[in-house]
Order: C-alpha cells, then structure tokens, then sequence
C-alpha cells in the first residue's frame, strides 16, 4: 500500500506539470512562429536542466515524490522563461478571460491536490467530487461561450458524430 501511495503521490505532482504545461505549449510555439529557433532550442535546454536537476535533488531527498515535484518545478521554470521572452517579443499580455479561466482552473485543481495529499481520503474524494461538480458547469459554460455555442447545439454535434 506505500508504494502505491508513492505512486499516486507522483501522479499528482505530474498533474501539476501537466497544467503548467497547458499554459506554457503555447508560449513556446509563439516563439516558434516568429522563427526564433535558437531560443525555442534554449527554452528546451532550459527546462531539460531544470528537470534534470529537480529530479536528481528531489530523488535524493524525497524519492519518487521528488521526481514528480521536479516535473511540476521543470514547467514552471520554462513558463517563466517562455512568458519573459513573449513579453518582451511581443509585449504578450493576458486578457480578462483567460487569466480568469486560468486563475479558476489553478484554484480548482491546487484544491483537489491539497485535498488528497493533506486530508484522509475519504474526505479528500468528497472534497474532489465537490470540486469536480462545481468546477465542471462553469468549464462547460465558458467553453460554450468560447465557442459561441448553446448547450442544445453542442449536444447535437457531439450525437451526430456518435451515430
């Protein structure tokens, strides 16, 4: 049962990673876009390091968990890299919107994971299905609207494509 724990444990820092990662792809093929290869290469470099490092510090002194705090580190280090090099490339700037998706999909998802690693699981699948349950309407609703979409039409699509 330990080693699961340890498992799911890196999971979820991945999950962590995988988030920041969901900000930063983006960043990375706006530098893509401007032909700057070299600094892309450097960004990738960048991260690799960090990666690098993170895992070999946190293999030492938190074991598996470390490796998985080190992925989540890695892609923090690069969307920070990335967002300096687009502000200063293109004076890159959040609107409204995104940085409320953003700040309400952070908040959403550092719960779940506090939850899980601070409180007994069986409170910590509550606080994940409440969380899941409020947080999936409003995803649901703002892509929607991204989308210019009503829920009926949405729904059509998606039954058209299942028949």
């Amino acid at each position: 049962a330990a080693n699961f724990r340890e498992g799911t444990t890196l999971m979820r820092w991945q999950l962590l990673g995988v988030a920041v990662r969901a900000i930063s792809w983006p960043l990375g093929y706006l530098v893509l876009s401007r032909a700057m290869n070299w600094i892309f290469l450097a960004t990738q470099v960048v991260f690799n390091v960090a990666y690098l490092a993170g895992a070999w510090l946190g293999m030492d002194r938190a074991g598996l968990e470390g490796v998985g705090a080190a992925f989540a580190f890695a892609y923090l280090v690069l969307l920070t890299v990335q967002w300096a090099i687009a502000r200063l490339a293109i004076d890159f700037r959040l609107n409204w919107s995104v940085r409320a998706t953003i700040g309400v999909s952070t908040t959403a998802l550092l719960g779940a994971w506090a939850a899980f690693e601070l409180a007994p699981t069986e409170w910590a699948y509550g606080l994940g299905m409440v969380a899941l349950l409020l947080y999936t309407p409003w995803a649901v609703h703002r892509l929607l609207h991204r989308m210019n979409m009503t829920l009926g039409e949405a729904w059509e699509r998606v039954s058209r494509k299942l028949r």
